[in-house]
């Protein structure tokens, strides 16, 4: 039996295949509560963090790849890490990643920067050099766009001791 339906994008995909790793090694024990706040920091600071250093540097990964690097921190993580004893579970994948970009970062931009390379020139050797043509949207830039979104979204204010117009203030 086939089922005919729509697949999900490649974006939120890797998201949805890493937030899920992330839980079932890092949070199975973890209340539905705990895991909604703390979902939102990571999603933001570790899943889409990746893409947003990639494009700031104006370069692409294979969205396996991209998948395949958190993947392997997660890991480093899992083995090497002493997580009984980290406070801010979130906070530190944060710091991982991080730091790991310090060490291995030029390697990535380096592997992106040949791969848009051989793209375009196996774009140009195909005969395709048309400058209006549509290509699907680049996987990581999409993540990266999404993670602005999440940091320029405004936080819905409070409304604690709001003013109602018919309401005298008391120092009039």
């Amino acid at each position: 039996m086939s089922l005919n339906r729509p697949k999900q994008s490649i974006p939120a995909e890797i998201m949805g295949d890493i937030m899920n790793a992330i839980r079932g090694q890092f949070y199975p024990d973890a209340t539905a509560k705990q895991w909604m706040q703390e979902s939102a920091f990571i999603r933001r600071e570790f899943v889409l963090y990746l893409a947003a250093w990639l494009d700031k540097r104006g370069v692409t990964l294979k969205p396996a790849r991209y998948k395949q690097i958190l993947l392997e921190r997660l890991n480093e993580i899992k083995t090497h890490g002493a997580t009984d004893r980290i406070k801010y579970f979130p906070g530190y994948l944060k710091h991982v990643l991080q730091q790991h970009l310090k060490h291995h970062g030029e390697e990535y931009y380096n592997e992106g920067k040949n791969l848009r390379a051989l793209t375009e020139n196996a774009l140009l050797a195909a005969g395709v050099t048309n400058p209006n043509r549509t290509a699907a949207p680049d996987p990581i830039r999409v993540l990266a766009e999404a993670r602005r979104d999440l940091l320029t979204a405004k936080k819905p204010a409070k409304k604690s001791g709001q003013k109602n117009g018919s309401q005298l203030s008391l120092f009039q």
